[in-house]
């Protein structure tokens, strides 16, 4: 009999195959990817595979210690492979927000939803972190301009592995310039649909499914790896910005809305009655938290925000919409019911970047590793970079 390890590394390569052989399939994918962007891609594609209407995971110790939020009797996990333990590897299970509920000690969790008079400061930030977007009359038009620029600063990170690797795929046949523009409009259309989703555009308003067609080229694990890793790390940068953006300007909303003593709504605040809490499970569905994180990169470029470019083909209405199915998840085993009601307080560091720096030294990561195999010091200094700032945002959110 198969192991449990062994049917979820299955239904991985199952719907990693599915994901680049329909266009339709893989749009599902990127909503369901851009609501969990800090998911690394192998992750995001198990989530998708079992709940692709999540909206926001976490392992059931975090939800308990960071958020004071259980997880209801009888949820099922979502399991993804745990590869944090060299030589080893396991199974660990996320749990979705709609599957817990709060609890005296709950403390809210950060979300961001993206709001039309919001849309000005998020275009200034993707020119001030992508560089100078060539269309940027609306949030679509700046949102594919910076994926553009994001995909022409990160491709080459990438396109050697690609190249290495296209054995029996489609792009084997094609030269070395063929293959870096196939994997140009794959990323660039994938990131864009990405983006929009999670700001709530929807990307079948402006792309056909015949925008997607070079994602079909991708049709080998390897090469489906490859376009997936970069779609989620690239696309995870300028989330990252964009959710930076929103939650200032919606903390200096809800300062102001203190300052009034009213709500959202402009009623006034009765003397010495309480906030409310939004308790809904699905508040979700336009948001995200700011939980887990996957891979990241930096622009290495060092005058990037002083460039300029030109759009090579131009974002314009699609006619049909693209279907949303997903494939069926199986049922995992139900939650731990044994939650304690502790929380985890840490020492406050001075920064991200310390903390980095002593993680990484402590783990070994070094430039020798760097030279010698650069993906996996990637690989390494993401998940360390990731458990940083996990540690960073739980000391803000109890502060």
């Amino acid at each position: 009999m198969a192991t449990k390890l062994q049917l979820i590394t299955a239904m991985y390569d199952h719907a990693l195959n599915k994901l680049t052989g329909s266009a339709g399939e893989w749009q599902g994918f990127l909503h369901s990817a851009a609501r969990n962007y800090k998911l690394a891609f192998e992750e995001q594609v198990l989530v998708h595979a079992q709940r692709p209407d999540a909206a926001a995971v976490l392992e059931i110790e975090k939800w308990n210690t960071r958020f004071g939020r259980w997880v209801n009797r009888g949820a099922t996990g979502i399991a993804v492979v745990d590869r944090d333990t060299p030589g080893k590897l396991r199974l660990r299970y996320y749990f979705d927000i709609a599957d817990t509920h709060e609890s005296r000690r709950s403390r809210p969790v950060p979300l961001w939803v993206m709001k039309p008079e919001y849309e000005a400061d998020v275009i200034e930030t993707l020119e001030a972190t992508f560089g100078d977007l060539a269309e940027k009359e609306t949030l679509a038009e700046a949102i594919f301009s910076a994926a553009q620029n994001a995909v022409t600063d990160n491709i080459t990170d990438y396109l050697h592995d690609l190249l290495s690797c296209r054995e029996d795929s489609f792009l084997e046949e094609l030269d070395d310039l063929n293959v870096e523009a196939f994997y140009r409009d794959a990323l660039t259309v994938s990131i864009t649909a990405m983006w929009m989703a999670r700001c709530g555009i929807e990307p079948a308003e402006y792309f056909a499914l015949e925008d997607f067609g070079a994602v079909y080229n991708f049709n080998t694990p390897a090469t489906a790896t490859l376009l997936g890793a970069a779609t989620s790390a690239i696309a995870e940068m300028g989330l990252r910005e964009i959710a930076s953006t929103v939650l200032n300007l919606q903390r200096a909303e809800r300062a102001e809305q203190s300052a009034n003593g009213t709500f959202a709504g402009g009623r006034k605040l009765l003397d010495n009655e309480p906030t409310i809490k939004n308790n809904s499970e699905r508040g979700f569905e336009n948001g995200h938290t700011d939980i887990r994180r996957g891979e990241r990169l930096q622009d290495s470029r060092p005058n990037a925000a002083g460039r300029t470019r030109s759009a090579t083909w131009q974002i314009r209405p699609a006619a049909p919409q693209l279907s949303e199915t997903a494939p069926q998840g199986i049922v995992q085993p139900a939650a731990d019911e044994r939650q304690t009601e502790r929380t985890s307080d840490g020492n406050r560091a001075d920064g991200a970047d310390v903390m980095v720096r002593e993680m990484a030294a402590a783990q070994g990561v070094t430039e020798e590793l760097k030279a010698r195999d650069q993906m996996a010091w990637v690989g390494k200094m993401n998940n360390i970079r990731h458990s940083a700032e996990e540690v960073i945002l739980a000391e803000l959110i109890h502060s």
